[in-house]
C-alpha cells in the first residue's frame, strides 16, 4: 500500500504514524548543521516488549527501510511526539535504539517518563521502528 504524506504527518495502513526532524550535528563541535525528517512507524497499543536483537530483526521485517531508531531519533520522538500527546508511547516505558555505547558495547535506550538516555546490556524494551524520508 502506498505511503501518502499530508503535510508532516502520515498515515500507513491506515494507522497514524508521524514525521519528525532530527538535528544534524558535526561530530567534533556538536554544533547543528542540518535537518533531516524521519517517519516513526504507526502508533501500536499493543506494544510487545522484547530484547534488542528481536526489536532490530522485527523492524527489518517491515521491509521498505524501516530500522531502529538511532538515540538521537528517539530524543526527538520524546520531545516532539511525546511530549505533545502524540505517538501512543507507554509512559514508564524504554525504547531501544540502533547506537551502540562504544566503550563498553552496550545499546543505548530512551525512557518514555523522563526523556533520558541511557544504555542496558540485554533486557527487554519496546520498539518502534522509523525510516529515513529525505
Amino acid at each position: 500500500m502506498k505511503l501518502l504524506q499530508i503535510l508532516n504527518e502520515i498515515e500507513v495502513r491506515n494507522i497514524r504514524s508521524y514525521t519528525i526532524t532530527v538535528p544534524i550535528t558535526d561530530e567534533d563541535t556538536r554544533e547543528v548543521i542540518g535537518n533531516r525528517k524521519v517517519l516513526v512507524y504507526p502508533e501500536d497499543s499493543d506494544e510487545e516488549m522484547m530484547n534488542w536483537d528481536k526489536a532490530k530483526k522485527a523492524c527489518e521485517k517491515l521491509g521498505d527501510g524501516w530500522r531502529l531508531p538511532t538515540k538521537e531519533e528517539l530524543e526527538e520522538m520524546y520531545k516532539q511526539l511525546h511530549i505533545e500527546g502524540k505517538g501512543n508511547f507507554m509512559d514508564g516505558a524504554w525504547y531501544w535504539s540502533s547506537s551502540i555505547e562504544s566503550e563498553y558495547n552496550y545499546i543505548w535506550v530512551v525512557d518514555f517518563t523522563s526523556g533520558d538516555a541511557y544504555y542496558n546490556e540485554d533486557e527487554f524494551g519496546q520498539v518502534r521502528a522509523v525510516r529515513s524520508t529525505t
